[in-house]
């Protein structure tokens, strides 16, 4: 007898698996009872497209840092990208476009940025085989609008760490977003020793210019010259902090960073001294 399936398909391209686009990468295996048997090997190709997508997540990233290289290419119903197909052969499911650079154009999508981030590097973009590749994106912000000179308030960290790029073709009016990632903060500006007397210093310095303000900044300080100068770090969650109990001949060095929103140490950029 003959056992007929007239309804069976595969969802995955070989290209999910393998460079080679027309790898031979499937076959059918078929039981009844003892017996058994396989078909010869076969490809499965992209079908038709019907949207964009990106082919890897951005990564997490700091204020003004590129967010790794992304790429986007044309996708099936099924999610399989489209790949550059060897000269000559037919795809015989209509799939056989490639994105062109000039047609993409990216962004920020999210729903808490309140209208002050940018997407940087939109323009560094080139074909990478059937892809378009993103060269340069990174995320910054518009400078804060500063009431005084130690009041800068630009939102909290929960406002702004956590992004997708958004990416339109104009071929087909595709949308497509990336999977989320997250910016660290920024630095403090304008560090400096306001106040001093015999028993007690006063520090103060302004939040970030760019990007949110952080939930802690972590100050550290050392008498130089005296048993190898510790260190002693003190988290602050304010833009001032008045040390007492020092003695007015000894020699401090301070240092200042924004907390990591990655964990308990600085955020990227190494914080400079007093």
């Amino acid at each position: 007898g003959i056992a007929s399936f007239g309804d069976l398909s595969v969802a995955e391209a070989c290209s999910l698996y393998s460079s080679d686009p027309i790898s031979l990468c499937y076959h059918l295996a078929f039981a009844s009872g003892s017996v058994s048997t396989s078909s010869n090997s076969f490809s499965i190709l992209a079908g038709a497209p019907v949207g964009i997508q990106f082919n890897e997540s951005p990564q997490n990233t700091a204020v003004g840092h590129r967010a790794s290289i992304s790429s986007l290419s044309l996708a099936d119903a099924h999610g399989n990208p489209f790949v550059e197909l060897p000269a000559g052969f037919v795809n015989l499911c209509g799939g056989n476009t490639a994105l062109d650079p000039a047609t993409i154009t990216a962004g920020l999508a999210t729903e808490q940025l309140l209208g002050n981030a940018m997407l940087l590097g939109q323009g560094e973009k080139e074909a990478a085989g059937a892809s378009v590749a993103l060269l340069g994106v990174s995320v910054n912000w518009k400078v804060a609008s500063c009431p005084s000179s130690l009041d800068c308030r630009v939102g909290s960290e929960d406002d702004y760490k956590i992004m997708r790029i958004r990416a339109s073709a104009n071929y087909g009016s595709y949308v497509a977003d990336s999977s989320t990632f997250m910016v660290d903060v920024a630095q403090p500006v304008n560090f400096q020793v306001s106040r001093t007397s015999h028993t007690s210093i006063l520090l103060n310095w302004n939040a970030p210019f760019h990007g949110p303000i952080p939930s802690t900044y972590i100050l550290s300080f050392r008498t130089i010259g005296v048993d190898g100068g510790t260190p002693t770090e003190i988290a602050v969650p304010a833009t001032t902090f008045s040390l007492s109990g020092i003695w007015y001949a000894d020699l401090y060095e301070f240092t200042l960073c924004s907390q990591s929103i990655f964990g308990d140490g600085c955020a990227v950029k190494p914080p400079a001294p007093v």
